[in-house]
């Protein structure tokens, strides 16, 4: 067939709420974690290459059925989720565990809510000493406090180019 080749990029978008949601309580050595597979392809030799990985968390600031068991020593019914992406080898390459609290307003978060964004850049899918190459990812949902905490939604967004 005589014409001309037209390549067709394919992103994908996922999207996970329920009123309903929550993750198990951890701790700082032994944290819950809700995990999602990624596969990732990065081929510049055929064109199908990731450009960008974006993950995006929200959960409620304050944890609505906890007690505070220490008034006047912070919070403790203060929610920090974070947000953790391993490569094939379960290797961590990046999270937002060092975003402050502060921080946590991506977009149009609303006042009661906390919202992360981890970026991945398609640098990082490269194979190279310091990168961590294609294929099967894995980003998780990772809780490091004792406490239950409820998700409002979580994002996966892989742009092709």
């Amino acid at each position: 067939m005589d014409g001309d080749k037209i390549k067709v990029y394919v992103s994908f978008y996922g999207h996970w709420s329920d009123s309903d949601w929550q993750i198990s309580g951890g701790n700082s050595n032994d944290p819950e974690e809700i995990r999602f597979d990624m596969p990732v392809v990065y081929d510049k030799d055929q064109g199908n290459t990731i450009r960008k990985v974006e993950l995006i968390l929200t959960y409620p600031q304050i944890d609505d059925d906890c007690q505070d068991v220490t008034p006047g020593e912070g919070n403790n019914c203060r929610n920090k989720l974070d947000i953790y992406a391993y490569n094939e080898e379960d290797e961590e390459a990046r999270n937002t565990s060092e975003t402050p609290l502060e921080n946590r307003d991506y977009d149009d978060c609303d006042d009661d809510n906390d919202c992360l964004q981890l970026l991945l850049s398609s640098y990082m899918f490269t194979e190279t000493e310091s990168t961590f190459g294609d294929g099967e990812w894995v980003v998780a949902i990772h809780n490091e406090k004792l406490n239950d905490q409820k998700i409002e939604s979580f994002v996966i967004i892989l742009h092709y180019k």
